[in-house]
């Protein structure tokens, strides 16, 4: 067995949903000014996927241009919670 198929039953217990599955500073319109999210856009990759691929998606596309990647990331998974 690979080391993927030894975890998939752990990873069948996570939860599944639509997700967007690209959401990047493309596809998603804001309000700087009161700083919050008004819209998503393009939903041409969505799929019913792990209810987590989409913090892990987005939090690759921030990656590439943050310069402090941890404060970023902190308040991606932190908004992803509410």
């Amino acid at each position: 067995f690979t080391k993927f198929e030894k975890n998939l039953a752990e990873l069948n217990k996570l939860r599944k949903s639509l997700i967007h599955n690209d959401a990047n500073d493309t596809n998603i319109i804001l309000d700087k000014q009161e700083r919050k999210v008004l819209a998503f856009i393009d939903f041409g990759d969505s799929l019913t996927s792990y209810t987590i691929n989409d913090l892990a998606i987005t939090s690759a596309y921030v990656l590439f241009k943050e310069t402090d990647p941890l404060f970023a990331l902190e308040n991606i998974v932190r908004s992803f919670n509410l």
